[in-house]
């Protein structure tokens, strides 16, 4: 790079590891490179935040939170996996050693992700409006009843669910909660929105991928029964009969760092074990 590049930092300080490795990074990061900040409270607001990186210590949903924080401020983002899976934080514990290096060198390369903007409306009131990079669910309650989710893809009123609930994910998010519910896996640099039912009491119900410029409205329709609408899992709303849940893709996109280029068959082969073989008893070859 031509310049020096400023980093902020985001962790979690109620998670030890997160602090240890922040602590190690800080003196050598500082010696080579600006520092903008450190957010280890979630106090900071990211969508004020000047910086060239976000270098985040933390899991896949860190990131999620992160991004739905910095809203339309996206900033190029470098995790570091102190989680589990590492769909988006890809580095390892110790891998910001080399991060540091390759943004240094110039060799990292920035992906754009599709996000989604999310308003919930009751009546005449918007209660909530709020980006999401994997998904937003309606669903209802454990103790509920059946709920009827009415959706409406552009002018078209396609169809009312009913089941327990129904998915609207990014391709980012197709490999989440959307693929556990029987939904397509789709490739992350695509601009569509997979839309899927959950347990649907329909054969007929079943999962569609609609084009990202689509604009689609739910609506909550079943009295009687109780129901949530989640974003990334991480922010929750109770719905009422007659809610509208609209959503639409954002004109913000989340940047994500990449130290080299992946094949996403391989990371879904590595992760998921996507397209793997049964594991036959060798006897039987």
């Amino acid at each position: 790079m031509g310049s020096t590049p400023t980093f902020f930092i985001v962790g979690d300080e109620r998670k030890g590891p997160v602090r240890e490795a922040i602590g190690q990074l800080l003196p050598t990061l500082e010696q080579r490179c600006h520092v903008a900040g450190v957010d280890l409270r979630g106090e900071v607001d990211l969508s004020q935040v000047s910086a060239d990186f976000l270098l985040l210590f933390g899991g896949d949903g860190s990131i999620l939170s992160a991004a739905r924080r910095m809203g339309r401020n996206q900033i190029p983002t470098l995790g570091v996996n102190m989680g589990r899976l590492g769909f988006l934080a890809e580095l390892p514990r110790d891998g910001w050693r080399r991060a540091i290096d390759a943004v240094l060198e110039g060799q990292t390369t920035v992906r754009e992700r599709m996000m989604i903007e999310v308003r919930l409306e009751r009546g005449d009131t918007c209660l909530l409006k709020s980006l999401a990079l994997n998904d937003l669910v309606i669903e209802r309650y454990t103790t509920s009843p059946i709920v009827h989710v009415s959706l409406q893809i552009g002018d078209f009123d396609h169809a009312t669910f009913s089941g327990d609930g129904l998915i609207i994910a990014t391709p980012v998010g197709s490999t989440a909660y959307c693929l556990g519910a029987g939904g397509p896996i789709l490739l992350p640099d695509l601009e569509a929105m997979a839309v899927v039912p959950i347990c649907p009491h329909a054969l007929s119900h079943r999962p569609i991928v609609v084009p990202a410029e689509s604009q689609l409205q739910c609506r909550f329709e079943r009295p009687f029964s109780q129901a949530t609408l989640s974003l990334d899992g991480q922010i929750f709303e109770s719905l009422e009969v007659d809610d509208r849940v609209v959503v639409q893709r954002s004109d913000a996109r989340f940047q994500l760092v990449q130290l080299e280029r992946r094949n996403f068959f391989e990371v879904l082969t590595a992760k998921l074990n996507w397209a793997g073989r049964p594991n036959y008893d060798e006897a039987e070859e």
